[in-house]
């Protein structure tokens, strides 16, 4: 487990996370999901099905990923999952439970990826919705776009020179 600011901590995700990632996943769609009219058993279907192929691709696009649970004072309240190489951290998949968003959470979490980031010499990189909320932090915290790949637009974010006196 690595502690964190404000009663956050990070620890590995594992098999026995898949129940609260996968309401994790539901719970973030809820107004996407409501558009379709689904019954409450074809939208759990759905979601199910969505999750698993979401889950199949991460695992296969990022084989060297590390899932992380994001716990605040001891509960868990989201997902970080970034993978890690030598001058890049890709951030894959950053989310909080709705009642936890709106809180400073997510940009605590990000402030510390990018701190590890700005140690190691290495550029942050990920993927977001062109319509999210989220984008409007990342340009905040110094992420620029580099390409649009509607819906998304890729961003990212190149590594501060760390000053040693």
């Amino acid at each position: 487990m690595r502690p964190l600011l404000n009663g956050l901590s990070l620890r590995a995700a594992g098999a026995a996370d898949n129940t609260f990632l996968l309401n994790l996943f539901h719970r973030n769609r809820a107004a996407e999901l409501m558009l379709f009219g689904f019954s409450a058993e074809q939208e759990l279907q759905f979601v199910q099905m969505q999750f698993r192929a979401r889950s199949f691709h991460y695992a296969q696009a990022y084989p060297t990923s590390q899932d992380h649970i994001v716990q605040r004072d001891g509960v868990d309240v989201g997902r970080l999952l970034v993978q890690k190489c030598a001058d890049v951290i890709t951030l894959i998949d950053i989310a909080l439970l709705p009642e936890h968003c709106g809180h400073g959470l997510g940009t605590q979490l990000l402030r510390d990826l990018i701190a590890e980031a700005d140690r190691d010499g290495s550029a942050i990189e990920l993927h977001v919705e062109q319509a999210s909320r989220a984008k409007k932090l990342y340009l905040q915290l110094g992420f620029v776009e580099t390409q649009a790949l509607p819906p998304y637009d890729a961003m990212v974010r190149q590594p501060q020179l760390q000053r040693t006196t």
